[in-house]
Order: C-alpha cells, then sequence, then structure tokens
C-alpha cells in the first residue's frame, strides 16, 4: 500500500482518480493494520492504547534496509487505523455504478462501514453511532440513505449466490487460480468431500454456536449448516474445491450489529435502548421471520443478545477471535486445547521469529 501511495503521489494521472486510488489503498492498509492488531496485540480496551501494538510502517521499503523499528502503542496504530478511513471516505467516490465494483471495490460507504467495526473494537459507543447513522437509518426499511444503497437483504439465503448484492459493502474477489493463502479457496476450507478439503468442521457441542438451543431449525442460516461424515459443516461457500467464492471483508448486516451493540452499551443505567432492540430484532427476524421480538429485561441482557446474534449472523467470517478479545472473554477450550484467560500471556500471537530476526528493535510479546 505505501509503495502505491507513494507512486501515485507522481503520477501522471488524473487527480481525481489519483484521489480515489490513493483512498482504496488507504482501505487496505486501514484493514490490513486493523487485523494484525487482533492477533498480534493486546485489545485496545486493556489500558486504552497503552499497551504495544504493531510496527507501523508508513513509508515505502523498495529495498533492504530500515528494519530497525519499534512496535508502535495500540493507541497510535488505531490513531493511524482511523485517519486512513477518514481520508479515504473524503476521498471515496459515492458510487462506481456497477454492482460489481460497488462490491469489489472500496467507495465511500465502504470507509464508513469499517470504522463502525474499529470503533467498536476500541469500545468508542459514541463514535461507533456517529458513523453507524451515516448508514443506518432509524426504522426500517434498512438500507443506506446515500452513496452506494448498501441494505440488509429480504433473504439471508441469497447473500453468498451472488456476491454483488447490495448487502455486501466490499469483497475480495479471487479466480480458482488466485485463492486466499495462495493454496485454496474457502470452499475447499469449509466444505467436506468432495466438494472441499474438510480442514475445519464446526464445533457441536456448548459453547459452540451451533449447540445453542436458541438458535431454532427455522432460522434460514442453520440451512447453512451441513452434516457429512459424522461432522458439521459450514457451507456458506458453495464452491467445490477451488473454484472463485469471494472473502468478505465487511457487510450492512455487520454494520446494524455494530451499531446495534454500541447504543444499547452507550444506554443510561440499565436501560434498553429501543434503537438497538429493533435493530437486532431486524438481523434476527431477516432469517428466522417466525420467531417473536426480543424482549430483553435490560441492558446486559441486551448486550448478550447481541453478542449471540454476531457469532450466528457472521459464522465463519472471521469475527469470533476479535469479540472475544475486545468484551474481555477466555477463549474456550476445544478439544485437547485448554481454554485461554486474558491474563495469560497466550491470549495474543509471539511476533514472528522472521520479524525478530532482522529487526532487533522490535519487542517479543510477554511470555514467549
Amino acid at each position: 500500500c505505501n509503495v502505491v501511495i507513494n507512486g501515485l503521489n507522481t503520477a501522471p494521472i488524473n487527480a481525481t482518480l489519483k484521489r480515489n486510488l490513493i483512498a482504496e489503498a488507504k482501505v487496505v492498509r486501514a484493514t490490513s493494520y486493523f487485523m494484525l492488531m487482533q492477533l498480534y496485540a493486546r485489545p485496545y480496551t486493556d489500558g486504552n492504547g497503552t499497551k504495544l501494538g504493531v510496527i507501523l510502517k508508513l513509508n515505502p521499503e523498495t529495498s533492504s534496509g530500515d528494519n530497525s523499528q519499534a512496535r508502535a502503542t495500540a493507541a497510535e496504530v488505531y490513531a493511524q487505523i482511523i485517519k486512513d478511513l477518514n481520508e479515504a471516505e473524503a476521498d471515496l467516490p459515492t458510487t462506481y455504478g456497477a454492482a460489481a465494483a460497488n462490491t469489489n471495490r472500496a467507495h465511500r460507504n465502504t470507509a464508513i462501514a469499517l470504522k463502525t467495526r474499529v470503533y467498536l473494537n476500541m469500545g468508542q459507543w459514541a463514535n461507533v453511532i456517529t458513523e453507524g447513522n451515516k448508514l443506518v437509518p432509524t426504522a426500517a426499511p434498512w438500507r443506506a440513505p446515500s452513496g452506494v444503497a448498501n441494505e440488509l437483504l429480504p433473504s439471508f439465503g441469497t447473500i453468498f449466490t451472488n456476491y454483488t448484492n447490495s448487502e455486501m459493502i466490499l469483497s475480495m474477489p479471487f479466480t480458482a487460480l488466485d485463492v486466499p493463502g495462495t493454496q485454496n479457496g474457502l470452499g475447499w476450507y469449509y466444505n467436506p468431500g468432495p466438494n472441499g478439503g474438510g480442514e475445519f468442521a464446526l464445533n457441536t457441542t456448548a459453547p459452540g454456536i451451533a449447540a445453542n438451543t436458541g438458535w431454532r431449525t427455522s432460522d434460514a442460516r442453520r440451512n447453512f449448516l451441513v452434516v457429512s461424515g459424522g461432522q458439521t459443516w459450514l457451507s456458506k461457500w458453495p464452491n467445490p474445491n477451488n473454484a472463485a467464492d469471494p472473502s468478505p471483508v465487511i457487510r450492512y448486516a455487520e454494520v446494524m450489529l455494530n451499531l446495534a451493540e454500541a447504543l444499547a452499551r452507550n444506554a443510561a443505567g440499565t436501560s434498553v435502548d429501543t434503537r438497538a432492540l429493533a435493530i437486532l430484532n431486524a438481523v434476527r427476524k431477516r432469517a428466522d421471520p417466525t420467531i417473536t421480538d426480543f424482549a430483553p429485561a435490560d441492558k446486559n441482557a441486551l448486550v448478550d443478545l447481541i453478542l449471540t446474534e454476531r457469532r450466528i449472523e457472521l459464522l465463519g467470517e472471521g469475527f469470533r477471535t476479535s469479540d472475544i478479545a475486545r468484551t474481555n472473554q477466555t477463549f474456550p477450550a476445544k478439544g485437547p486445547v485448554g481454554a485461554v484467560a486474558p491474563s495469560a500471556d497466550q491470549y495474543i500471537w509471539p511476533i514472528s521469529i522472521a520479524e525478530l530476526l532482522v529487526n532487533k528493535a522490535c519487542q517479543q510479546n510477554p511470555g514467549y
């Protein structure tokens, strides 16, 4: 991203196109740093950003050298993420016109949507609400009021059959020869044979979400759970082997749940925020119209319902680790692997030895 941004600054191209492309690179850089922070750094809320983050590199590096650099604080990294997204929001187009481009390329709503995710992980509820209000109306229909008409599709079953739909705010396209991980497509990882490699089956015992008794059989999202060979698999990405299933980055339902959680947590005292509850019910009833509206007794009960809904709605889309960490929960035991408490060194990953060998100024995470 740094190389692209630097090159574009002096490129002999149209100024509007230049701003657009630089803004897209900033979205990618911000997203990359956000994901790195989820793995290698303590949660932002642990110390309010004072703990170590990752190495913050903002200049292009096209040759060896310049390796000696200490880690920035979490606050410094998150500040750069927000700066990139704010600048991207200002410089990105409101729409590209074509449906494929509006899902495969970042537009203004993309930057806004990603800010709701970042601020949620920072525990800054008011900022989540400010950004979420740009995309989510106060009542149905649940559709962004400006820019690309991102919305909550009426049927959950259609989201993952057509990745150019209006719920997909951003997804990364792949071809059979250009797949995530450079090895396999998502369908290979999640689906059993013969349509996949069967590498990641679901945990069907508590606390795995598939075992949650509140997730009813009438819920359309259960249709994506497939039993084969005595195990349960996720079929959101239906294409077999290395076929080209795009990888979702962010979609409208997540933005709604981000906003709902922030509204719920930001409510005064123990009161239940009515708008947060309406958003939660809209997401849940999209997949299960027969269920009665939730009626939580208090604020904490509403937050718990939203967190559970995230696990169901966003299953397999890469949120469980960050949701556990940002809410200061224990990573549950899985098979022979024991539970990991927030106080444990193993709560986050060690800095790679590949980095430490060339960067003597980089601090390793405690305990490694």
